[in-house]
């Protein structure tokens, strides 16, 4: 729809194409300015510089200028709302409400998005109203509150989305929200009189945030679970496994401090012995969990200096050359 949409935020290669769409939309608005006026409709003028506006203020925000691309998309919404371009303004709130959402400012992100599904409303236009529904849903999300983004994305589902590719998106955001949903309250009820129940729970809800990305939230109910499991006094090696979740979910959050932390209590939990940190390979060979969990996190970016990777895989190792099998020296 503008040219701004298709580059991709902070990429060099993209920087002279974005300035050379700034010239463009500039020299645009110039003619606009100097050459139309009183020789085109007042109206037709009106949506002339509502769209050299958002785009200009598209192409600011490909470039990582908030204040330039803030100051043009208002005005934009400006000039939409004095002339009731509905279209016009629908598109100004949406852009606004998704860039508020990709920072963080729910808060902005969802009275933009609601804005923009009342232009769509006015329009009577359910595709659009539709991909509100799904944004609005994506905010819902990100805060945790998942019975109403459920609730949001039945709408969008009913309302039809204009591209397959948006109808799959909602029915995928839609089975996650109402996993997540049944799952937390299941666990409210199980969690004062059924630990064992609210364990398995925990350990489901982990499962699910992790496989859609969210691994701040799998870390919580990771760490949940392990609670839940000391508290029931559960064999080391059920423990072992909830620390391997809570280290390889470190890992994807890049905090290697924290991963091979939780990779050294799984190999405290085995008594040193790395070869029953975890079974692989099809069951024809013992493989070393913890170890390659740690290398995971080294070829990830974990630092060479960082305190306590180096000796632990000392010990790793030291343990493989113990231990009797293919790995060591027995």
């Amino acid at each position: 729809m503008f040219i701004a949409d298709s580059r991709s935020p902070g990429e060099e290669a993209a920087v002279p194409a974005l300035r050379e769409a700034e010239r463009a939309f500039r020299t645009s608005l110039a003619i606009v300015e100097e050459k139309l006026e009183g020789a085109v409709p007042n109206r037709e003028l009106t949506e002339m510089r509502t769209r050299l506006y958002l785009n200009l203020g598209l192409v600011y925000d490909s470039l990582r200028e908030p204040a330039k691309c803030d100051h043009y998309i208002k005005k934009s919404i400006f000039l939409s709302e004095q002339g009731r371009l509905y279209e016009d303004l629908y598109r100004a709130y949406f852009n606004l409400g998704n860039i508020h959402l990709r920072e963080g400012e729910h808060s902005g992100a969802l009275r933009c998005l609601a804005r923009a599904r009342d232009c769509a409303r006015k329009m009577k236009e359910k595709g659009m109203e539709s991909e509100c529904c799904g944004s609005t849903a994506q905010v819902l999300l990100s805060l945790g509150d998942f019975a109403a983004a459920k609730r949001s994305l039945k709408q969008a589902y009913v309302l039809g989305s204009r591209q397959p590719w948006q109808r799959d998106l909602i029915r995928s955001n839609l089975r996650y929200a109402t996993k997540v949903t049944r799952l937390q309250e299941a666990l409210e009820e199980a969690a004062a009189s059924d630990p064992p129940a609210a364990l398995a729970l925990c350990e489901q809800l982990g499962d699910a945030f992790s496989k859609h990305g969210d691994y701040r939230r799998a870390v919580e109910y990771y760490q949940k679970q392990l609670s839940f499991a000391q508290e029931l006094q559960r064999p080391a090696g059920e423990l072992a496994v909830i620390h391997v979740s809570l280290a390889t979910t470190f890992g994807d959050l890049r905090n290697h401090v924290r991963a091979v932390h939780h990779y050294r209590q799984e190999l405290a939990l085995h008594r040193g012995n790395a070869l029953e940190a975890s079974w692989g390979l099809g069951g024809s060979l013992w493989v070393p969990g913890g170890f390659l969990g740690a290398l995971r996190c080294s070829l990830g970016g974990l630092p060479r200096s960082l305190g306590g990777f180096p000796e632990y895989l000392g010990v790793l190792l030291g343990s493989l050359r113990e231990s009797p099998g293919p790995w060591g020296g027995h």
